[in-house]
């Protein structure tokens, strides 16, 4: 079925799945990869998978130099309605692309001054 701290709430509930659950667990990962926790907190299998159900997180608090390009990523990955969420990995991979060469990411919001430096 899958691992409970990776499964998109749709999965967790034994719902019909897309492209955009394993969207969610891409971006599981990426938050894991910048908190070192993953996104539903560490518990045992059912506790987490009730977490996947209703969309709860025990999101860690992620260092301060953490990219805020990054996070909106994840946070757009980890919608908790699909719609909310990329389309697509290539959706996803475009977004990561554009952080890694310095262009705007689409899932963030940027304020005055991020576009001004």
């Amino acid at each position: 079925m899958g691992t409970p701290a990776y499964m998109s709430p749709e999965q967790a509930r034994g719902e019909k799945l897309d492209a955009r659950s394993d969207i969610w667990s891409l971006g599981a990962v990426l938050f894991e990869i910048l908190s070192g926790s993953p996104p539903r907190g560490k518990g045992n299998s059912t506790e987490i998978l009730k977490r996947a159900r209703t969309g709860q997180s025990l999101l860690p608090p992620l260092p301060p130099e953490t990219p805020p390009e990054l996070l909106a990523i994840a946070q757009k990955a980890m919608a908790f309605d699909p719609a909310h969420r990329y389309s697509s990995a290539s959706e996803l991979s475009e977004d990561m692309g554009a952080w890694l060469e310095g262009r705007q990411v689409e899932a963030h919001t940027y304020t005055t001054m991020e576009l001004l430096f």
